[in-house]
């Protein structure tokens, strides 16, 4: 049987991202967020440079906070690609990590870590809203990739073939953080950017 919230990763997990440690001796699913709700910032200087000067392109996250959240400021994820799951067990056809040109996520490089701001407006103010900027644009084409003002290198470590453990390299502050699956394949929409998975979580005070 596949396991949703065992804390050993030497057992069989359904795919996906995990975080360990919100409660003792377990791993908590977090459940993937799609965002495609992408909007550029500084357009109005792009039009006047012409398109020289770049406009950032932000991926846009409904809610103000992830339903996950840690009070450990460097918490521990595991990450179950469909590698891990033995065929005996393997379920349905088509797998949480698979992009939308047919191919398949395999490993924690493939993701970005990033911490999303708040950036709630009047229409927001019940549920809220977080961005983070993904990419720019220019004349020059289009940057598709989190900024580094955004984002936040982790540590890798392979445990079994399709199980990672991933770990912030420095202690978050408190926040709201996630992982940014790009769905290679995606044509670019109006804004600039591609459609993503955001598997979100936050950190508490």
């Amino acid at each position: 049987e596949l396991s949703e919230d065992s804390a050993d990763p030497s057992v069989p997990h359904y795919p996906g991202v995990y975080m360990f440690g919100p409660q003792e001796q377990r791993m908590v699913r977090i459940t993937a967020t799609a965002s495609n709700q992408s909007k550029t910032g500084g357009s109005v200087g792009y039009l006047l440079t012409g398109g020289i000067l770049a406009s950032s392109v932000k991926a846009s996250v409904p809610s103000r906070n992830a339903i996950v959240q840690s009070l450990n400021k460097q918490p521990v994820f595991y990450m179950f690609f469909d590698e891990s799951v033995p065929r005996a067990t393997a379920v349905g056809s088509t797998s949480v990590w698979q992009t939308n040109n047919g191919s398949v996520t395999t490993s924690p490089a493939e993701l970005s870590l990033v911490r999303f701001r708040d950036k709630s407006g009047r229409r927001e103010a019940q549920s809220g809203r977080r961005e983070a900027q993904i990419g720019s644009q220019s004349i020059l084409g289009a940057k598709q990739g989190v900024m580094n003002e955004d984002r936040i290198d982790f540590e890798t470590e392979q445990v079994r073939p399709g199980v990672f453990k991933v770990t912030p390299s420095r202690p978050l502050q408190a926040g709201e953080y996630g992982f940014i699956q790009t769905l290679q394949g995606m044509k670019l929409n109006g804004n600039g950017a591609s459609a993503m998975r955001v598997y979100d979580f936050g950190i508490s005070e």
